[in-house]
């Protein structure tokens, strides 16, 4: 059934959403898969390459670190880069295509995959000259203060202000893209500042979806850390004791601890993705503009 666009609509549209059932476990376990072998992967390539990441900040702060390593440094992270676009193309498109085409789990890396993954390089290049755009805009305001050496309490003010309006402005245009993922799913095409018009007039009720989500998700991740350690060293251990301080410091220990850790943190970081993507797959589905939904322009007009 369709659902009309509203603020709840949007900040539950994962627990609302139409389409078959038994996504939502399958996803989480192979987000946790391919978690794993990155991270993997990505430790592997560190000690291959560095030794230590460690050891690199070491040299590092000695000055005798070479312009070769310089070079892998900065291939490494662009590398790390793009394989985190890539793994985030896999994972959304597996969601929006629930969400927006009421289809089963399926993970792999085709059509829809690439055409995120161009969607996730316009998000990065997008971060990159909007936040060049507020230093270009800092310095005209703060250049005439320093000139005229203004009172430093004004200048630090000004900056606050400076930095709560560039902090709107940078969320105002996030959630007015942010149906750009879901439109792209949608229309089996490339989708970025045409989410604009999917998201006309809509941005408060989007705002208060995505403040809520956020909260809850907070919410969760700061219970299952606190109840993780709360197991791990509030569960009657003596930590005064030198053997169960031995214990913990034995690396089979800590190994199984943090790979415990890392598995349910993993996991609340997936159920994160599948319901942050609720409120742009709402806005796609409902967008008054046609495209979505049957009968879309009867429903939302």
């Amino acid at each position: 059934m369709a659902q009309r666009f509203s603020f709840d609509n949007a900040a539950f549209h994962f627990a609302r959403t139409d389409g078959p059932s038994g996504f939502l476990l399958p996803f989480l376990i192979a987000y946790m898969i391919c978690s794993a072998v990155v991270t993997a992967i990505n430790l592997g390539v560190q000690i291959l390459l560095f030794g230590s990441m460690s050891g690199l900040a070491e040299q590092a702060a000695s000055g005798v670190i070479s312009p070769a390593q310089v070079g892998s440094i900065m291939a490494y992270y662009l590398l790390l880069m793009v394989v985190g676009i890539i793994f985030w193309a896999a994972f959304e498109a597996a969601v929006q295509r629930r969400y927006v085409r009421d289809a089963g789990f399926s993970i792999g890396f085709g059509a829809d995959e690439l055409r995120l993954l161009v969607v996730g390089l316009l998000w990065f290049l997008f971060v990159i000259a909007a936040y060049i755009g507020f230093l270009i805009a800092g310095f005209i305001v703060m250049a005439p203060l320093a000139a005229t050496n203004a009172d430093p309490g004004i200048v630090g003010l000004l900056m606050i202000l400076l930095g709560l309006v560039g902090l709107f402005v940078w969320i105002w245009l996030a959630v007015k893209l942010s149906a750009a993922g879901a439109l792209t799913i949608r229309d089996r095409k490339i989708h970025f500042f045409s989410s604009w018009g999917a998201t006309r007039g809509r941005f408060w009720p989007l705002f208060g979806a995505y403040l809520i989500l956020l909260i809850i998700v907070l919410v969760v991740y700061f219970a299952v850390v606190g109840t993780l350690l709360a197991v791990v060293f509030g569960g009657g251990m003596d930590l005064t004791n030198p053997d169960t301080l031995a214990a913990l410091g034995n690396p089979q220990t800590l190994g199984a601890m943090f790979f415990v850790f890392f598995l349910i943190l993993t996991m609340v970081q997936a159920l994160f993705l599948y319901i942050w993507a609720g409120p742009a797959a709402l806005a796609a589905k409902t967008d008054p503009r046609g495209g979505g939904m049957p009968n879309v322009a009867e429903e939302f007009t």
